[in-house]
């Protein structure tokens, strides 16, 4: 018999399932882990740990699956959102008042009027 025993990622405690998942983008981590098995989306779903979001280089139309089903559900979570596209910007900007925990906003490669941009973020408590 092998001395070595072999672990498998579905051995993982949770606790070091959700430190992966911070190593990872929301759209990164739900695009590896959603519809795998129910633990994994309760994993995702049930998690009261904060989300940075990346989603500078998304379609059209990705981004409103994205927007509908992952954002909308989580904007409560969201600490850091990185933003480049204007549709996403201006689609974002719409609710951005929805999230209350938001700490870090990055915002490159758009044509926003500052006085729009410090309209908006000027409601956001951790801004």
């Amino acid at each position: 018999l092998s001395k070595y025993s072999m672990s498998h990622f579905e051995n993982l405690a949770n606790e070091l399932i959700y430190e992966i998942f911070d190593y990872l983008d929301l759209y990164d981590t739900y695009n590896a882990f959603s519809n795998l098995n129910l633990r994994y989306e309760n994993l995702l779903e049930k998690s009261i740990l904060p989300l940075k979001i990346n989603i500078s280089t998304m379609s059209k139309s990705s981004f409103e699956y994205y927007f509908t089903n992952i954002i909308i559900p989580n904007q409560d979570r969201i600490i850091s959102l990185h933003l480049s596209n204007l549709f996403i910007v201006d689609r974002i900007f719409s609710s951005l008042s929805n999230f209350t925990q938001l700490k870090t906003l990055i915002i490159h490669g758009t044509e926003l009027q500052l006085t729009n941009l410090l309209n908006y973020i000027a409601i956001l408590p951790n801004l």
